[in-house]
């Protein structure tokens, strides 16, 4: 069970009024039709203008995966707790007789069980699988830093406003009394952490939260509580200030505007649509520059 010293009145009362609250499926859902743009769906622009375009017309379906499963669990147990977790997932498994051990969640026996009970294999945790998050939410507990910045606040909360002339949405983990939004983010390798911050678009997601509150009417710090997946699970933190995140803010409206032109031009370039130079060996990836 969450041990975190929640006080149950910042999790219900008195959100900031530049914020809401809004369905997580139906956050999603506006995003993914292209009403409204999302930090995520604004990754999918900046990648491929044609890819984002395939997935607002249906044309592409988002698959759910095992980091991401485990991943959102994290979320509700770290900053929500053991019952928000428990209502979205059952716990449990089939158990291997040779062994004695569980059926991990992407094996044959389990997903045999699975539907021989009558649920969803994704909305299932094995035994295995709740250990680890109890561990990775301990963890947490255990980080002076990382237990302060989520010791107040509030979880899941929105904010809507208008960048470039669109409509845009963020949506924090977690939003603190002192406006600094936290970002819980689960790792393999904490050690990678900065360069995977890169690599995946964590600084133009987070460079986006900050835009989209600035213009909702209130400015916010940002910081990201950092946990290890597996043993021994270490926790750490970052903080994001404007000089690191200005550059990112800068693509993002770069983007925005191109995500406008191709809706007024009806033209979706997929991005290799001229010949490229290979680079030559040594030469370290875009994202790394």
């Amino acid at each position: 069970m969450s041990t975190l010293n929640f006080n149950k009145k910042h999790l219900t009362d008195n959100p900031p009024a530049w914020t809401c609250r809004i369905d997580e499926s139906l956050y999603h859902r506006a995003a993914r039709a292209g009403h409204v743009v999302s930090s995520s769906m604004l990754k999918e622009f900046r990648l491929c203008p044609a890819h984002y375009h395939a997935i607002v017309t249906g044309c592409v379906h988002p698959t759910t995966s095992r980091a991401y499963r485990l991943g959102k669990a994290a979320h509700m147990l770290v900053l929500e707790g053991e019952s928000t977790v428990r209502k979205a997932f059952a716990i449990g498994g089939p158990m291997n007789g040779r062994t004695g051990r569980a059926y991990c969640h992407d094996s044959q026996a389990f997903r045999q069980w699975a539907c021989e009970i009558g649920i969803n294999a994704d909305a299932i945790l094995t035994p295995n699988e709740w250990h680890t998050l109890q561990r990775m939410d301990d963890a947490i507990q255990r980080h002076r830093e990382a237990s302060e910045l989520l010791s107040d606040g509030w979880a899941e909360l929105c904010a809507c406003a208008r960048l470039a002339d669109l409509p845009c949405q963020a949506r924090f983990d977690w939003l603190r009394h002192n406006h600094t939004v936290v970002d819980l983010k689960t790792t393999a390798d904490i050690a990678r952490f900065e360069a995977d911050a890169r690599r995946f678009g964590y600084l133009h997601q987070f460079a986006f939260y900050r835009q989209v509150a600035e213009a909702a009417g209130n400015q916010v710090e940002m910081a990201a509580v950092v946990v290890e997946k597996r043993p021994p699970y270490r926790v750490g933190v970052w903080r994001f200030p404007d000089a690191a995140l200005a550059p990112y803010a800068a693509a993002n409206l770069s983007a925005l505007a191109s995500l406008k032109r191709c809706r007024e031009t009806r033209t979706w370039p997929t991005g290799y649509e001229t010949a490229r130079a290979f680079p030559p060996a040594g030469v370290p990836p875009v994202w790394l520059n």
